[in-house]
């Protein structure tokens, strides 16, 4: 492994009649989405920054309890492996307990579309007037 996550091997067979095959083989293995993060408390009608993690560069979709997130729709990631992130900012327009998921679109077509884990939030309401 060259620090690239990919293994390589050969593999050797022999039979009872001394024939030999030889194969290359190659194992990638890729990072999953690890579940959205929301730093600090939040509150119906005030924004909050939603940042993910993931595997791949690419594109970042969130949603709350299935349905999209404005400003969270196509957010490009940034950085490099193992830090690669995407933040977007969301202003929760209902409070109670959600399910935060985010969906990653890699760049490269050859890695897969990756689903987070649900993360389980609850906004708060708002304590002071607009």
């Amino acid at each position: 492994m060259g620090g690239d996550n990919t293994y390589n091997l050969t593999l050797n067979a022999v039979d009872s009649f001394n024939n030999s095959r030889t194969q290359n083989i190659s194992i990638q293995v890729l990072d999953v989405n690890e579940n959205p993060t929301i730093s600090g408390v939040a509150y119906k009608g005030l924004i909050i920054n939603i940042t993910v993690t993931v595997g791949a560069i690419g594109k970042v979709k969130v949603t709350a309890n299935g349905k999209k997130i404005p400003n969270c729709l196509s957010v490009a990631t940034s950085g490099s492996l193992p830090n690669i992130t995407a933040t977007c900012p969301w202003k929760p327009s209902f409070q109670g307990r959600l399910s935060i998921v985010a969906i990653t679109t890699p760049t490269n077509g050859a890695l897969p579309v990756e689903t987070s884990s649900p993360t389980f939030i609850t906004v708060q309401k708002r304590t002071n007037n607009r």
